[in-house]
């Protein structure tokens, strides 16, 4: 919500921009909402298993198997649970992921100018999805020339249509990040965890362990599912091995290179911090394990209660959003899914606030992005992200300075002011302020989390009401 106020062709070092240009779209359709958040996420989440299947279905040429491929994916924790409930990249660049495989096979079949144009298409949208989304791109285009199923088509001259077509794409924000290179630096070595502070070595046994176990928790729990439906089927294949599909080489090539990659990535760069959804790149994952399987199952008895032992993902993470939702204002302790803004918005109407600029502090609560849907005509700015394009107030106003003070924030009214001086290079008279600690005009607001009894918050705050600087 923070970032959509204005298009840019970035935003910020860590994300590229396309999530926030779809909700910048969306928000024509609906308003300043959180609707539109919740039409593009799920929207392109829907999309992650439209675009499996139809992989699957190519693949397999089997609808039960490729349904339960499919299925299968629930039963991955970052897909079933934390890719619904919080992430919004990683969602668009897993979309992009099954969007492009299905274009490569596409390819590989057809090798018509269409499949070049929608190869072109997808890789160009993933890279201004995902950084990581390079990675599937690099390690799918080697194991394509490792493989007779792409290998002649990569390595036609038409294949310079999809370059130029995916370089177009990410051009603008390509050069947006050449205009912002001194902070690259400090980006990357904050993401990727890059530090000598542990030493050359431990730094990267640990980006190692990381990954590794990152892999076996992204594939959990559905890979020891997997090992104990199929139990039969596998101990079959595993006795006597048969040839392998020309997808599943590809596919077992593609993950290898990807480790390869990876792998030397941590090595070269000495990269610690390796999180589980990164892991995303290996979502075909399930795919190859049923075109391995699959000549095993001609004989399997217990296809039905694979089905439904599937389907159950479907009630279990059901039921699990629901048990959540309930007992989220026992068990919250900031609670951040539980602040009233629109009360809060009301009592800050009633103080005074109407429009101009909210500059809010950005922990515990995301009180800039909540409060843009509360005051959709006003420009917000974050602490965290002072840098990001302003939008231009055609009709300045007020200045509202809020944050979360003591016990569950760490800032105060001196802090704010201190920030909003150096970061928006405001400068205060002394008639409103004269720098000391003491003599901050700061004010409180109380609260009580919504669908909770005894849990109480506040947030702090300062109302300047002609604005002043570039704060109005």
């Amino acid at each position: 919500m923070l970032f959509s106020q204005v298009f840019s062709w970035g935003y910020d070092l860590v994300n590229p921009p396309l999530y926030t240009w779809l909700i910048i779209l969306a928000q024509e359709l609906v308003g300043v909402h959180f609707a539109s958040i919740a039409i593009v996420k799920f929207s392109l989440y829907g999309l992650i298993f439209y675009f499996f299947y139809q992989v699957s279905s190519w693949i397999l040429a089997d609808k039960l198997l490729s349904g339960l491929a499919t299925l299968s994916l629930l039963w991955l924790y970052y897909v079933g649970w934390d890719a619904a409930l919080s992430y919004s990249h990683t969602v668009l660049a897993a979309c992009l992921i099954m969007a492009s495989l299905f274009a490569l096979f596409r390819l590989a079949d057809k090798g018509d100018i269409r499949s070049y144009i929608f190869v072109g298409i997808v890789f160009g949208l993933g890279l201004i999805s995902k950084y990581t989304f390079s990675l599937f791109i690099l390690a799918s285009l080697i194991a394509g020339l490792f493989s007779p199923l792409l290998r002649y088509r990569l390595l036609n001259p038409r294949f310079i249509i999809s370059l130029v077509i995916m370089l177009i794409a990410f051009a603008p924000h390509g050069v947006w990040l050449s205009e912002n290179l001194v902070g690259i630096n400090f980006a990357v070595t904050e993401k990727f965890g890059i530090s000598n502070s542990t030493g050359p070595v431990l730094s990267r046994v640990k980006g190692l362990f990381n990954f590794i176990t990152s892999i076996v928790g992204f594939l959990s729990p559905l890979w020891i599912i997997l090992c104990v439906l199929f139990f039969q089927p596998i101990k079959k294949i595993v006795g006597c091995p048969v040839n392998l599909d020309k997808y599943l080489k590809f596919l077992l090539t593609y993950f290898i290179i990807l480790f390869g990659i990876v792998f030397s990535i941590i090595i070269l760069f000495g990269i610690s911090k390796i999180r589980g959804h990164y892991m995303f790149v290996f979502i075909p994952a399930p795919i190859a394990f049923f075109v391995w399987i699959k000549p095993a199952l001609s004989e399997f008895k217990y296809i039905k209660l694979v089905v439904i032992f599937m389907t159950l993902a479907v009630a279990l993470n059901g039921a699990g959003m629901i048990v959540k939702y309930i007992s989220e204002p026992l068990r919250c302790s900031l609670c951040q899914f539980l602040v009233p803004y629109s009360k809060i918005a009301k009592e800050l109407k009633k103080e005074g606030f109407k429009s101009g600029t909210i500059y809010a502090y950005y922990f515990p609560h995301d009180l800039a992005g909540n409060l843009r849907v509360q005051f959709p005509h006003a420009r917000v700015v974050s602490t965290k992200f002072p840098s990001i394009p302003l939008k231009t107030n055609l009709a300045p106003g007020q200045c509202l300075i809020i944050w979360t003070p003591n016990p569950q924030g760490p800032m105060n009214g001196f802090g704010m002011l201190t920030q909003l001086k150096n970061q928006l290079k405001v400068e205060f008279p002394n008639q409103l302020w004269d720098g000391q600690v003491n003599t901050v005009p700061e004010n409180f607001l109380s609260f009580k989390f919504e669908r909770t009894k005894n849990k109480f918050g506040r947030f702090g705050y300062i109302i300047i009401p002609n604005g002043i600087g570039n704060c109005k």
